[in-house]
């Protein structure tokens, strides 16, 4: 008797766990903006991005950090854009970090140094107030919400590129300004950094989902054991 209520436990167990398979699956949008392809720019501009997300949440959140302390130690963001699938009505902003800054429409303000380029959104720190530096020290972030259904990567991976007279073709892009000059060619202090979302899905943390069909087929067998066992007679000693 103890063996069949085991069988039937071990049994309802797996359909608990396999009911479970269809959780949530995080998953992290990476990528490196490095710039600027005119010469008059300076080289040496690298901004780092994750975005961290999930197939069962509406929320996102983005980590902009700047990583080029070594060639422009002064280095600072003045702007940051980015495309996105779908449209600027699909998703809103929040908990700003530095918490001064913001996210617009970037359809009538151009990209800053960027040769007129036209992201989705741009992020800013609004002219007015007191102003918080975005460095290589100081990190930004913020949340992003899609107002319907659940993040997944291809909401980055498909997103436009946005293309200019300047060279650029990418899906973000970031200005940057307080650049070191340096090379015979730079006149500028300022550069525009530019690039695409990356996806690398981890096999461990995606999960298969059995079919229906195997998981009826799994659960009746087990449960069959069960009967077979509770029918049959006692074995003599």
């Amino acid at each position: 008797m103890l063996r069949c209520k085991s069988l039937a436990l071990s049994a309802a167990a797996i359909m608990v766990l396999f009911a479970g398979g269809a959780q949530a699956i995080p998953f992290q949008i990476t990528s490196q903006l490095t710039g600027d392809p005119r010469p008059e720019n300076p080289d040496g501009i690298v901004v780092n991005i994750t975005i961290d997300a999930d197939t069962e949440s509406s929320l996102a959140s983005w980590h902009i950090d700047l990583d080029s302390a070594a060639l422009h130690p002064e280095m600072k963001l003045h702007e940051f854009y980015f495309n996105v699938l779908g449209t600027a009505g699909d998703y809103v902003f929040s908990n700003f970090s530095p918490a001064a800054w913001t996210t617009q429409l970037n359809d009538v303000v151009k990209g800053g140094g960027g040769g007129g380029a036209t992201f989705l959104f741009e992020v800013i720190d609004p002219p007015g107030g007191a102003k918080t530096d975005v460095t290589n020290n100081v990190l930004l972030s913020f949340d992003m919400t899609k107002l319907t259904g659940f993040f997944n990567p291809a909401d980055f991976t498909s997103a436009p590129n946005t293309s200019t007279s300047a060279g650029f073709n990418s899906q973000m892009g970031a200005h940057l300004q307080s650049l070191n000059k340096v090379g015979s060619l730079v006149t500028s202090d300022s550069g525009f950094a530019t690039g695409n979302y990356n996806y690398d899905p981890d096999p461990i943390v995606v999960l298969t989902v059995p079919e229906p069909g195997l998981l009826l087929l799994l659960s009746s067998g087990l449960l069959g054991m069960t009967i077979i066992r509770r029918r049959s007679p006692p074995r003599k000693m």
